[in-house]
């Protein structure tokens, strides 16, 4: 739970989004002539929320201000910021009006406010407050607007109770300016977070979450190990009664709730609303809390799940026999880098990984600008625009090109908007995946600012690498996009967490870890970040990085998607070098091993490319499957509901010939989403005997409406369109909601596959189910 939030509520999780739509009103400014066509005013870029930028050093230590209840989740996520080396400076809490006891709210926990003034006198710190006067007026999953400005712009919600955090925080930023961090006792409720998050965007805060998405029985074991001693104040769950569970530590309840939680499903940390807590000592407090005079207030009499509440009539603080340890003393449990299944990855991949190998690093690119012009997919909703660049859009691009890489990338950001409106798509409100190829990585924190301009809240998900572009030209994207129909499952739904935790890492620029709609999953590229400091293992290790960042996928996935269900449609492995292609190879067969439901592995497509952010050795770019059709079952009887259920299973094809080979992903009786198709050499004869071969990929190749196509130094980026356009001459013409294939071009350092690693070009193809 977060402290000075309220416990995670069923229905705030899942209210329906509301629609925000803009158009191109919401863009930047693009300072070049534009050919002639129709074009809209465009307002000044949104700030860059700091804590995202590259020279905010998440990982120094910083003063901190904590959010606070009194709970044990605030005080123990408190616990965990000095472990990791920050100092909490003050504190903040939202109270309910004068003369209400508790206040039935989406987002605070007010319950014991008559006693945090208590807490924060033990923990010898500065209490800031403020009364909550806001209602839970944006019920959605997100909040704040898509359209740029919309996160870290000054934009909220009138009237929301968020705003009052935003309010607090102001005064606390204030009063302290040194403080530039959030503790956040979130653990599970997204909801919650997301507005946390939003709030610091806006400040320019880090919030410092570390008990997200943590197992509850293991944390609950850990505070108690840790000597937090927290008492029940207020019960509401099934199983507990106030006379008997009111007033009880966490040592003595922890049995009790364990207990609930095998027979009823209860959240062990209450996470569902089950209890809430009051802090009395923690290592961390210099004076413990002692009650003189309490009473029960019943509120509901509920034979199932009563509810009450402890109230506190009188209490004192107490000296303590010992100080409070310094930092590197304090005793908590910090959950280990790789969980069990990421360590025995990396005991397998021990075995595999020899060396890291060199880093590509500098090295040939093609002459002139690359001529190609942007292509566009469409199959019903879904749509791709591929290789957008600065210099093949609506605009002239000066003589000389873009004086700087924020220039050429607004002007394809300009180009992309511009072919996206012509599908009467928005580009902050409908992409849902992009690929940001730069031509060199020191260009990703100027190229980060620039792209933060065009998002809001709930940006698209992101893989950023390096390609060999062509010279002069230092910006090119790949762009899925779909009409959202902004009501039930079908809904774009983001997982956009801004916080350090033990989970997975923050977002290092301007993304979403993961975009979902309708039953398609697209993850970010994962890098084998550690999730606490946003920092690389050191020194460098190439195995642990790849388990590492697999974990993160596999976390993401499971955060966004079904764990019980989902399946991963494919995956590009970024590489730095193509002696890690057998670390890669090993990883990802270990990975799809323990949950991939096909009997062969899903298309899989191994890259060495020049640099990969912050000098990550591997990146993992996924698209998953929820495994469920996108049409509910209507009137169907059992029958019919078992045999569409038994379509819910990928099939996966392979096949080859002596110059290339492929992998296809098929779903629902034959619906072809995804393709791999690898080849030796650029001329088109291999690929058509392939076709022949295989009906699924000439399905797939036939209606696809996304194609990357990957190539090396051996064949020209011209030879392969070349290739692209002999197979895609003309969109098949008795399908009217298909038309055309969008075409992307990466020059790459080598390719490779499984078995095989020797490829000059690979054709990844997208579909839709």
């Amino acid at each position: 739970m977060t402290v000075a939030l309220q416990k995670d509520k069923t229905k705030s999780e899942k209210m329906l989004q509301t629609s925000r739509r803009c158009d191109l009103n919401s863009l930047p400014p693009l300072q070049v002539a534009f050919r002639p066509f129709t074009f809209y005013p465009l307002h000044p870029p949104s700030p860059f929320p700091s804590f995202l930028s590259s020279a905010a050093a998440p990982h120094a230590k910083m003063h901190v201000v904590g959010l606070l209840s009194g709970g044990k989740d605030s005080v123990y996520n408190l616990l965990h910021c000095v472990k990791q080396g920050h100092e909490p400076i003050a504190l903040a809490t939202l109270s309910p009006p004068e003369g209400v006891s508790e206040l039935d709210s989406y987002m605070y926990q007010t319950v014991g406010q008559d006693a945090v003034h208590l807490v924060a006198a033990a923990l010898d710190l500065p209490l800031h407050r403020r009364t909550i006067t806001g209602k839970a007026v944006e019920l959605g999953s997100e909040y704040g607007s898509r359209a740029p400005g919309g996160q870290g712009g000054a934009r909220g919600i009138a009237g929301d109770e968020t705003e009052d955090l935003f309010e607090l925080l102001s005064a606390v930023k204030a009063a302290h300016p040194t403080i530039t961090a959030l503790s956040v006792g979130a653990i599970l409720s997204s909801y919650q977070r997301a507005r946390v998050e939003h709030v610091c965007a806006r400040l320019g805060l880090t919030p410092l979450s570390y008990l997200w998405q943590r197992d509850q029985s293991a944390l609950l074991a850990e505070m108690v190990g840790a000597g937090l001693e927290a008492v029940l104040i207020k019960v509401a769950g099934v199983g507990l009664e106030p006379d008997r569970h009111l007033g009880k530590t966490l040592g003595q309840m922890q049995g009790t709730l364990k207990k609930l939680n095998s027979i009823y499903g209860s959240h062990v940390c209450g996470e569902g609303g089950e209890y809430e807590t009051l802090t009395l000592d923690c290592p961390l407090f210099k004076k413990r809390i002692v009650f003189d005079e309490t009473e029960i207030v019943l509120h509901d009499p509920s034979p199932m799940a009563p509810v009450a509440y402890l109230r506190i009539k009188r209490a004192h603080l107490e000296d303590k026999s010992v100080s409070p340890p310094a930092a590197e003393e304090i005793d908590v449990a910090v959950p280990s880098v790789l969980d069990e299944e990421g360590e025995v990855m990396l005991e397998e991949l021990k075995v595999v990984a020899t060396g890291t190998g060199e880093a590509s690093g500098p090295g040939p690119r093609e002459e002139g600008l690359g001529a190609a012009e942007v292509t566009i997919g469409q199959r019903g909703d879904w749509v791709a625009v591929g290789n957008v660049t600065a210099f093949n859009g609506p605009t002239s691009a000066p003589p000389s090109g873009y004086p700087t890489l924020a220039e050429e990338l607004t002007a394809a950001f300009h180009s992309l908007s511009y072919h996206l409106a012509n599908h009467s798509l928005s580009l902050p409100h409908n992409t849902l995946s992009l690929t940001l190829l730069l031509s060199s990585i020191s260009s990703f924190a100027a190229a980060n600012a620039a792209y933060a301009s065009f998002f809001g809240t709930a940006p698209p998900a992101r893989a950023c690498v390096t390609a060999r572009l062509p010279a002069g030209e230092r910006v090119r994207l790949a762009v899925l996009a779909r009409a959202d129909p902004r009501a039930g499952d079908l809904a774009r739904k983001s997982l956009h967490v801004q916080g350090l935790s033990y989970w997975a890492p923050a977002n290092i620029g301007p993304y979403s870890q993961a975009i979902s709609i309708a039953n398609r999953h697209f993850i970010s590229g994962q890098i084998g970040l550690l999730p606490p400091t946003l920092a690389l293992p050191s020194p460098p290790n190439l195995a642990l990085e790849a388990a590492l960042s697999l974990q993160h996928v596999r976390r993401v996935a499971a955060a966004i998607a079904s764990p019980d269900s989902a399946w991963p449609e494919s995956c590009v492995c970024w590489v730095d070098s193509s002696a890690a292609f057998p670390v890669a190879r090993r990883a990802w067969e270990a990975f799809v091993n323990v949950r991939s439901t096909a009997a062969r592995p899903p298309p899989f497509l191994l890259v060495a490319t020049p640099e990969l952010p912050k000098g990550a050795q591997i990146e993992w770019q996924t698209a998953w499957h929820s495994g469920e059709p996108v049409r509910a079952l209507d009137d169907a009887d059992e029958d019919d509901e078992e045999e569409e259920a038994d379509t819910g299973l990928p099939v996966v094809s392979t096949g080859s010939t002596p110059d290339a080979q492929f992998h296809t992903l098929e779903y629902n009786a034959g619906e072809a989403l995804q393709a791999l198709v690898l080849l030796r050499t650029a001329e088109p004869a291999p690929l058509r005997s392939l076709l022949r071969l295989n009906a699924a990929l000439e399905r797939l190749t036939n209606s696809a409406f996304s194609l990357e196509v990957f190539h090396t130094a051996a064949v020209s980026q011209q030879s392969v369109l070349d290739l692209a356009h002999s197979i895609h001459a003309s969109a098949d013409a008795g399908d009217s909601s298909k038309s055309g294939i969008a075409i992307t071009p990466v020059p790459v350092d080598a390719l490779g596959s499984e078995p095989e690693s020797e490829w000059t070009v690979a054709l990844l193809y997208l579909g839709a189910a």
